[in-house]
């Protein structure tokens, strides 16, 4: 049960990251390589999925007033850690299984990421707010 949890919460942070990593964006560093740029901007996209939730529970269990370079900070060990989990080996891994999703289980997973970062980030909103 617990694996199968785990494994589809993982489909709901990849399949977005795969869709970013595919959009084949220019890169806006000059001379800089399209494909790094484009894994940077889909690890970027899983890091602010993540960062709602870790603003929110810092506020929401008091845990004291962040200030901007703790939450720089937060925000820089969040993307190290997609960067360390997520090597090149385990996302071509990944990958291959992705390619065989259908369109609708791709737009599945991407509907209940977009949910997730609305329901944290507003969560995490309403409690530094409060």
């Amino acid at each position: 049960m617990i694996a199968t949890v785990t494994r589809q919460l993982r489909w709901v942070f990849l399949t977005p990251y795969f869709v970013v990593r595919r959009l084949n964006l220019p890169s806006p560093i000059p001379g800089a390589d399209r494909g790094e740029a484009n894994r940077a901007n889909a690890i970027s996209i899983l890091t602010i999925a993540v960062l709602g939730l870790l603003f929110g529970a810092i506020h929401g269990l008091n845990l004291g007033r962040s200030s901007a370079l703790l939450n720089v900070f937060m925000a820089a060990l969040v993307y190290v850690g997609w960067l360390l989990w997520l090597t090149p080996e385990r996302e071509m891994r990944f990958f291959k299984d992705y390619r065989t999703f259908s369109c609708g289980t791709k737009l599945t997973y991407v509907t209940a990421f977009v949910s997730i970062v609305c329901a944290t980030w507003w969560w995490a909103l309403r409690v530094v707010s409060a």
